[in-house]
């Protein structure tokens, strides 16, 4: 998933996804941080959307590097034909 942080927005709509972003995860309760996005979006359905999407992809990369963290690479060793 390829996502369009920046693209044509004003530098204040960018400020202010980022900085509803940061809040809402370091919100770990799901109740809570619904609750708190219903607020900070008020009725902007396209921020919000939007700031879930990317609290998705924080979580599916956590979640990757907790599995790296419990199951390491094995480490491959390739032999060149010379």
């Amino acid at each position: 998933m390829v996502l369009n942080v920046v693209g044509a927005m004003s530098t204040s709509s960018y400020k202010r996804q980022a900085k509803v972003f940061c809040a809402a995860a370091r919100i770990k309760s799901d109740a809570r941080r619904e609750a708190f996005l219903e607020r900070a979006c008020a009725k902007d359905a396209a921020l919000r959307a939007h700031i879930k999407k990317l609290l998705a992809v924080q979580a599916d990369c956590e979640r990757f590097f907790a599995d790296m963290e419990r199951h390491p690479p094995q480490k491959v060793i390739f032999k060149q034909n010379l």
